[in-house]
């Protein structure tokens, strides 16, 4: 210091290239020196430093610290309860990891408070907040800084999902969609401040961050509603691709990844009385619940809107929640006696509608129910009724059918230990799919 100015930054290089030097540098984003970054780009070897930021910055190989591991949160749990003598059951310490994310300070704060004198559930229930003190230190600068911007649209938008969304999703509901340049350099930004986390293309909040921004979402009322209804209107349009009884075949990756945001849209309808959008969904919560094998979530869902179904007297979708996943579930859960009597009544309103479609659906669903008790006459009658239907079917869709009965037959063969039978029938749905005017996509049929 007692050199002059200019001559400082020369001194401290020749004598950083003397011996080998560690420099940590901590919270950077506090100080605002650009002299400062021109120096840590520049440092002479063999110096190395450490910096420590909550903002990205380019000098630097980055490791992006996430929440702590859920046992070494635990761990830090137990030894600021020691420190401060506070007593946590395991109960209240798995609630505090989970709000707290993991992240360190907030642990600490926490435990801070209920040293104080607060009580574990006032903590608790302050850290899923968005206006405490914790929360306004980590992200109120950050806020700031992107307020009236595409990364602020993105960030509010992401508080609307309670699990991790994809770039093109996040963009929709953003209202960014013709804007992909904006989106993914609002969303660069929104990585650099630290405010979300990337795996691959998808993207999430930690839980000190979706309180912050749910709280921050509820003061913009106005940008709240437009988000939210695009929100329903995406996920409104991705869950009807899943309707009706020939749905084509989707990713079942992207289904486990996009179906919990079903369940999120579902409880808000629930919440405000908005059953008209829940029973727009239902195809897709469905299949959802079908994919992790929980066919009672899905039969009570369904049943749910076939009671909706039925006071709106829409007699397309009676007919096709009953073939699936009423049906479906009933038959795989061996309540013969409830599948029959549901799936006469399809039969019945899909005639008396004139649909040959799905009163063929229906009656291949039933054939379904009777090979599975053994009825194997019955099931083959059910069959050829279903056959001599096909010439009224809708041309676009009658090959699914003619295949579904193929398929049906063959199981019915195997079932009777005809395996020639089993085989030839089997081949001929290969066949039917093998035509060149054929569209190969995924029927209902599951057996």
């Amino acid at each position: 210091l007692q050199a002059n100015v200019a001559e400082r930054r020369g001194l401290v290089e020749h004598a950083l290239t003397a011996q080998r030097v560690l420099l940590i540098v901590d919270n950077l984003e506090t100080v605002d020196d650009e002299e400062l970054l021109t120096f840590l780009r520049e440092l002479p070897d063999p110096t190395k430093t450490i910096i420590t930021t909550r903002h990205r910055i380019d000098i630097a190989y980055a490791i992006r610290l996430a929440g702590m591991p859920r046992a070494d949160a635990l761990r830090l749990m137990q030894l600021e309860s020691e420190t401060k003598s506070v007593v946590l059951t395991p109960a209240e310490m798995d609630d505090l990891e989970r709000r707290s994310g993991g992240v360190p300070l907030a642990i600490q704060w926490s435990i801070g408070l209920m040293s104080l004198g607060h009580s574990v559930e006032a903590v608790l229930r302050r850290l899923s907040q968005g206006q405490n003190d914790i929360i306004r230190f980590c992200f109120a600068e950050s806020a700031a800084h992107i307020r009236g911007r595409d990364a602020h649209r993105l960030l509010l938008a992401l508080a609307l999902f309670e699990r991790s969304v994809n770039r093109t999703m996040l963009g929709e509901v953003a209202g960014l969609h013709d804007d992909p340049i904006g989106r993914d350099d609002g969303l660069a930004e929104l990585l650099r401040l630290s405010l979300v986390n990337q795996k691959n293309d998808r993207f999430s909040l930690l839980p000190l961050t979706h309180a912050f921004a749910r709280d921050e979402l509820r003061t913009h009322p106005h940008l709240e509603q437009e988000l939210r209804e695009g929100w329903v209107a995406y996920l409104s349009r991705l869950a009807s691709a899943y309707g009706g009884n020939r749905w084509r075949g989707i990713d079942r990756a992207q289904l486990l990844d996009d179906g919990p945001h079903f369940l999120t849209l579902a409880e808000w309808c629930r919440r405000t009385d908005n059953y008209q959008i829940l029973q727009d969904i239902t195809f897709g919560l469905v299949r959802y619940f079908d994919l992790l094998g929980q066919w009672d979530e899905a039969l009570h869902t369904a049943q749910a809107a076939l009671e909706q179904a039925r006071l709106a007297d829409d007699s397309a979708t009676i007919v096709d929640l009953i073939i699936f996943p009423i049906v479906w579930v009933l038959r795989g859960q061996q309540r013969f006696e409830e599948a029959e009597r549901i799936i006469t009544e399809a039969i019945d309103l899909a005639s008396h509608m004139g649909d040959h479609g799905r009163q063929s659906d229906a009656l291949i669903a039933y054939s379904n129910v009777l090979r599975n008790q053994g009825q194997f006459t019955q099931a083959r009658a059910l069959c050829s009724q279903a056959a001599e239907l096909l010439p009224g079917v809708d041309p676009t869709y009658r090959i699914y059918i003619q295949a579904n009965i193929e398929y049906e037959l063959g199981h019915v063969a195997r079932a009777r230990g005809d395996w020639t039978g089993a085989e030839q029938h089997l081949l001929a749905v290969r066949d039917l799919f093998n035509q060149p005017e054929s569209d190969p996509i995924f029927t209902t049929d599951r057996s």
